[in-house]
């Protein structure tokens, strides 16, 4: 279980994560669409543009996973 309380830290299990110190999006990002991609046709062709640039880009569902994952240096970044 992910939590984090504001000037206490974020925690999984009881344990304080730290983010590891990854230079780059290198590796695997996760990222967010719009509600209705039409709408917001700049997120798709970004992933397209860079997509050869990564090794993946993930997608877990929720912002508030892809930020958690984040802490516990599971994805390198997160962008929406």
């Amino acid at each position: 279980m992910f939590v984090a309380e504001k000037q206490r830290g974020a925690y999984l299990n009881g344990h304080k994560l730290s983010v590891p110190g990854s230079p780059s999006f290198s590796q695997s990002p996760g990222t967010g669409f719009p509600y209705d991609i039409r709408e917001d046709k700049n997120t798709t062709s970004t992933i397209l543009q860079n997509g050869p640039e990564v090794q993946a880009i993930r997608r877990a569902g929720s912002a508030a996973l892809d930020l958690a994952y984040v802490a516990a240096g599971r994805f390198d970044g997160f962008w929406n």
